[in-house]
């Protein structure tokens, strides 16, 4: 979402406007930094409309996020949510998706923990960590830079 292009006001208009399944487009935790970096002041509102969105389906997990987003943000409510959200594992949720609740909440070890079960099971999605800006928390990390090296994407 470092799109020059993409003016910053144009963006809660589009996510309130545009009736849009984000979880068919796998897009939650870019969309998320993207919109963090570029809506300063909104958004913290913006992305508690996409996680309420994307964990519809899943209430349990939907509401630990929002009973904590208000008193602890975003980052303090995925570090509640994490492992309500690993109970999902195998029921919808795969261990990347794991990995990315576990970063969200600042749990850099259990993110890492997540990967290497999400590279064990041979994750298509994988890959995409080499080069998604939500992995730079931990892209200096071995355990991350051991990950890439066994998919040849070490550079």
């Amino acid at each position: 979402m470092n799109d020059p292009g993409v003016h910053p006001a144009r963006i809660p208009g589009a996510v309130v406007t545009l009736p849009l399944d984000l979880r068919i487009l796998g897009v939650h935790t870019d969309l998320q930094q993207g919109l963090a970096e570029k809506m300063a002041g909104r958004a913290q509102d913006i992305v508690h409309a996409i996680d309420k969105q994307f964990f519809a389906d899943f209430p349990e997990i939907w509401s630990v996020l929002e009973k904590a987003y208000p008193e602890s943000g975003h980052a303090g409510a995925w570090g509640k949510a994490a492992d309500v959200h690993a109970k999902y594992f195998g029921k919808g949720w795969g261990a990347i998706d794991i990995a990315d609740s576990y970063l969200l909440g600042g749990d850099k070890a259990a993110a890492l923990r997540w990967l290497e079960k999400a590279y064990g099971e041979r994750d298509p999605n994988l890959p995409y960590i080499a080069c998604s800006p939500q992995w730079d928390a931990v892209r200096s990390k071995p355990g991350f830079r051991d990950i890439l090296r066994r998919m040849n994407l070490l550079h």
